[in-house]
């Protein structure tokens, strides 16, 4: 089994670029996000790139703006572990949930995230404004309480 290890990274452009080629509605040449707290990234053993995740802060709360893993080292924990990286940050800086917007909830429950209904959420995501939303595309609001 491999060893993985999460690393801070200041490439939120390069991170955009791999959110968006592994289907999350991010636009890969946009600007940082406002409310970037930080980003991190997994590394195989040659170097290259094989996950990552940013934080950001939104309507007051800490979210998870983007997490991606490539699908070869999907199902490998790399997920997880980038999840309980940012979990830490946000207990660090004393925050008492993480939220997110998901596209796969039941990845994230096995994390300790739950669904939120909608109009108990505050407005940290675009999605319901989408002209795809109950579309194509019928994302969770999720939070898990720190």
């Amino acid at each position: 089994m491999n060893a993985y290890k999460t690393i801070e990274t200041d490439d939120y452009p390069g991170l955009a670029r791999m959110f968006f080629e592994n289907g999350l509605e991010v636009e890969p040449d946009a600007p940082q996000p406002e409310g970037l707290i930080g980003c991190w990234e997994v590394l195989d053993s040659s170097g290259s790139r094989v996950a990552g995740i940013e934080l950001e802060m939104r309507a007051g709360e800490y979210v998870i703006g983007g997490i991606t893993v490539l699908k070869p080292y999907r199902k490998s924990g790399i997920g997880e572990l980038m999840l309980q990286t940012v979990v830490d940050k946000v207990r660090k800086l004393g925050g008492p949930r993480v939220m997110l917007v998901a596209k796969v909830p039941a990845f994230f429950e096995k994390a300790g995230f739950y669904r939120i209904a909608r109009e108990d959420s505050p407005e940290i995501s675009k999605c319901f404004t989408c002209d795809q939303f109950q579309i194509s595309c019928s994302p969770e609001i999720m939070e898990r309480k720190l």
